[in-house]
């Protein structure tokens, strides 16, 4: 092992859940692009999961769009 990738082992923070969560997910999609043929919006990583889609229609409903018009 090299001594840089010692002194971050040595000198990082633990791991967050959404740290781990976000480097799964960039791992995920990196695997995705690398095995799709043909749909560059794959290749690049670019797509929408149901979990995806679910947490945003859930940050989209939390917002009252109608008590900002009405000032």
């Amino acid at each position: 092992m090299n001594l840089v990738k010692r002194l971050e082992l040595i000198f990082s923070k633990p791991n967050l859940p959404r740290d781990v969560e976000a480097r799964k997910r960039a791992s995920v999609r990196s695997i995705v692009g690398a095995t799709s043929h043909g749909n560059i919006r794959l290749q690049w990583g670019q797509y929408y999961t149901q979990k995806d889609v679910d947490e945003k229609y859930e940050r989209l409903t939390k917002t009252s769009f109608l008590d900002s018009q009405a000032q």
